[in-house]
């Protein structure tokens, strides 16, 4: 027994130091970001928000924290009935499966794509909001939003499948019917149905930041020039920068729900170009592999965490270089 207790701590020695380290990690960072509080702030705001924060903490840690922390022992083991240390076996495993190489393609060309499209028209359309009160205008953009995803399903279908308005169309005009949603357009209207359910929410936030810029900013530079997309570029899209990472943000996050409306289209058997990542974890939680679904989902986790810290690295330093000029 003893022996047995021995091999095992020897196993989960490298994993148990990784997350203690881990852990060592967030605990600096929480503590080095408090530190840059002042006391009397600390008095006023964070002690009488705590009873408030409480629960909302606890279920954060009950519910995302814990399972999480179960993903990652997962990742780095294998066996359920005796789990054992297995070091970046399961990556090697995930990465030589040729389902999850797709699915990751996929994915990364997705958000590319989405993200690159959601932030210019999200852009546009605050500039277009950001001139006058469009009321009425404003809250159709967020429409989409609250519209369920069986209905929204259905009105796709009902667009673009077999016997939808479009191939009537086509066939009112003596041509074949296209099989849109399945065919070489699914992956370009299932981006358009990505920037449709979230292109309003990003561009009010925009257009807020807009309105929040002081006149005297466009007026100076109307001094040197009058051209419109010169003060867009040169003044307003330095000043949005951090808020242009937050609806990346928002994005990335809008981007992982679209797997029920991929799902209530296509079932868990979509075309080749719509197989993502979701799918993969999906189909691997039905098959109960979960080393391998634990090593997807750390992997997307990391992947995410990286962009999000270069984008936030990229911002930073523009601000800085943007002082530095100023002064």
């Amino acid at each position: 027994m003893k022996e047995n207790f021995k091999k095992t701590k020897k196993r989960f020695l490298p994993l148990m130091s990784a997350l203690a380290l881990a852990v060592r990690i967030a605990v600096i960072a929480v503590t080095e970001n408090l530190k840059k509080i002042p006391n009397h702030m600390k008095q006023k705001t964070i002690v009488p928000a705590l009873p408030f924060l409480l629960p909302s903490l606890f279920g954060v840690g009950v519910f995302y924290a814990v399972p999480f922390a179960v993903s990652v022992f997962f990742t780095f083991t294998q066996g359920v009935a005796h789990p054992h240390f297995a070091g970046l076996q399961n990556f090697r495993e995930l990465w030589g499966t040729a389902v999850f190489r797709q699915a990751l393609g996929n994915t990364v060309l997705f958000l590319t794509v989405g993200l690159c499209l959601l932030l210019a028209l999200a852009l546009f359309a605050a500039l277009v909001c950001a001139k006058g009160r469009f009321a009425p205008q404003e809250l159709a953009l967020l429409l989409p939003m609250v519209i369920p995803v069986n209905s929204f399903a259905l009105g796709w279908q009902s667009l673009w499948g077999q016997n939808g308005a479009v191939n009537r169309l086509l066939g009112l005009a003596g041509r074949e019917p296209v099989d849109f949603l399945n065919g070489a357009a699914a992956f370009p209207l299932l981006v358009a149905l990505y920037l449709i359910k979230n292109t309003g929410c990003v561009s009010l936030i925009l257009a807020a930041v807009i309105r929040a810029v002081p006149q005297d900013y466009q007026d100076a530079y109307q001094l040197d020039s009058t051209s419109e997309w010169g003060y867009v570029r040169r003044v307003l899209l330095p000043l949005l920068t951090p808020t242009l990472l937050i609806g990346m943000l928002l994005g990335i996050s809008n981007y992982f729900l679209m797997f029920r409306d991929v799902y209530a289209l296509y079932g868990s058997n979509p075309p080749a170009r719509l197989y993502m990542l979701q799918h993969f974890m999906n189909g691997n939680f039905y098959q109960l592999n979960h080393q391998l679904l634990s090593a997807a989902a750390l992997a997307t986790v990391l992947l995410i965490t990286g962009t999000v810290w270069f984008g936030k690295r990229c911002t930073v330093e523009k601000t800085e270089n943007g002082k530095g000029r100023r002064q």
